[in-house]
């Protein structure tokens, strides 16, 4: 979203792309409390809580946000990785996360949970942080020249 204002839309889209939620949790933002999400939530059904002024500490996501930065700047200390993949890093553990089973969502994912099918885990089997990848850089001119020389180049796998 790049305004306020288009949060109300992005509710919707969430709403037919992932089903409706059993609640709406905010910290009293105004594009989340307007008339017009009130209205929503209304129809559909869904309760809402909002954290207290000034107190983020309420507010679950801010929370997990925090563990996701702790996790990946541990991730990042502890393999050497290079500063610049702090990203990356961000994105890997909130993969291993939402593939990791929770205590509070009765021992199940959280993209079990959401999409109601099993999630696949065997990237994270097959694969780990920063890990060396083979694989053949072709620089050869698609039709007339076709090389017979293989060169082969190694990259740190980061995506999975």
């Amino acid at each position: 979203m790049k305004t306020d204002g288009q949060f109300v839309n992005t509710l919707q889209d969430n709403i037919r792309q992932r089903g409706a939620p059993t609640r709406l949790i905010s910290d009293r933002a105004q594009s989340k409390i307007s008339n017009k999400v009130k209205d929503i939530l209304r129809a559909l059904i869904i309760g809402a809580w909002q954290s207290e002024p000034h107190q983020q500490h309420q507010n679950p996501a801010e929370r997990k946000y925090q563990t996701v930065k702790r996790m990946a700047n541990t991730l990042i200390d502890r393999t050497g990785s290079p500063a610049y993949t702090w990203l990356l890093a961000l994105m890997y553990v909130c993969f291993v996360l939402n593939h990791t089973a929770t205590a509070s969502l009765n021992h199940q994912t959280l993209t079990t949970v959401i999409t109601g099918s099993t999630s696949d885990c065997s990237p994270l089997l097959r694969f780990h942080w920063w890990e060396e990848v083979y694989f053949k850089l072709d620089d050869s001119d698609f039709p007339s020249k076709i090389s017979f020389w293989y060169q082969w180049t190694c990259w740190p796998c980061y995506d999975i």
